[in-house]
This record gives structure tokens, C-alpha cells and sequence, in this order.
């Protein structure tokens, strides 16, 4: 993994951003203000489940997923929504971890971290439901592929993946 050191250098800033993004902001309290769980289709993977952390505009979601049922892929984000309550559009960082397991004899696990930025829109329902559409802005890491013999360093593009989502809220939101 030669774009280790890179990928370390790269990870206190994008955590950093992610803690601040999802910390209340000044003048609300402490404890969040609501929790949601959810699903997802397509961004980090092909379907997932989540949980957010809300505290006003601010929350912090983690998400887990899998694309094929052979790797598990990982998620957090810090976002901020603005808008009204039926419609939002929010903007957010953080960082994704997905794990792929060995097909063949031979193989080691391959695995990545990527930096994520989703931006998207969201439609509530009603106080408990809501539906939404993302655009993951992906740019890879760090980069452990699967063949031993394949040392190369992660390719530098950015790549979107859009996905869709569904938010139940777990107590009613302000």
C-alpha cells in the first residue's frame, strides 16, 4: 500500500471535518435533538441500512451496506441540511470504508477508504417519513486490492454515485 502515508495525512482533516459538522451547533443543547434509521440504494452500496444523529440542522449519519452480499461497506458522513421542513437540501463529509472477502484460494481481502462528500435533497413526508436523492462525490484513499501482486497506487479521479434513501424518524421531530 504505497499511498499509506498519503492516506493518513489525508484522514485527521476529513475526520476533523466530520466531528465539527456533526457537533451542536452554539446555543442548542448537548443531547441530539432526534435519531432516524433507514435504508439506502446505491451511493456507498447497493442497499444499506442507517442511523442519523440529528442536533438542529447538524447530524452525523452511519450507515452499512454490502454490494453483493461478499464485502461489507461502511459509512460516516457529517451533514448539514438548510431549508424548509418539507424540502431540505443538505451537504456534508466523511469518510467510507468497504471490505471485500476473498473469492478464490489465493486472494487476500481487498479493502478501500474513500473520502466521501454526499450532497442531495430530501422530501419529508409527514413528521416521521422521509424520502431522498444523493450525489456521493468519491475520491479513493487509500487502496488494498485483492491480488498481492497488484501494488498500484489509487487512481486520482473523482467519482459520483448517486443513491436514493428512506428516514424514519424513531421519536417526532421539532
Amino acid at each position: 500500500m504505497r499511498s499509506l502515508p498519503r492516506a493518513k495525512s489525508c484522514l485527521v482533516p476529513l475526520a476533523a471535518i466530520l466531528v465539527a459538522m456533526a457537533l451542536p451547533q452554539s446555543g442548542q443543547g448537548q443531547a441530539p435533538d432526534g435519531y432516524r434509521i433507514g435504508l439506502t440504494f446505491g451511493g456507498t452500496s447497493a442497499v444499506g441500512l442507517a442511523f442519523e444523529i440529528m442536533w438542529g440542522d447538524a447530524a452525523l449519519d452511519l450507515s452499512v451496506g454490502t454490494w453483493a452480499f461478499r464485502d461489507i461497506s461502511l459509512s460516516a458522513v457529517g451533514k448539514y441540511y438548510l431549508g424548509s421542513d418539507e424540502l431540505k437540501g443538505y451537504g456534508g463529509g466523511g469518510l467510507w470504508y468497504v471490505t471485500q472477502f476473498p473469492a478464490e484460494e489465493g486472494e487476500r481481502r481487498g479493502s478501500a477508504w474513500v473520502a466521501r462528500f454526499p450532497l442531495g435533497a430530501e422530501g419529508r413526508i409527514n413528521n416521521y417519513h422521509a424520502l431522498g436523492l444523493e450525489l456521493n462525490i468519491d475520491r479513493a484513499i487509500s487502496v488494498r486490492r485483492s491480488d498481492p501482486d497488484d501494488d498500484r497506487p489509487p487512481a486520482s479521479r473523482i467519482i459520483p454515485l448517486p443513491g436514493v434513501y428512506y428516514r424514519y424518524a424513531l421519536d417526532r421531530p421539532n
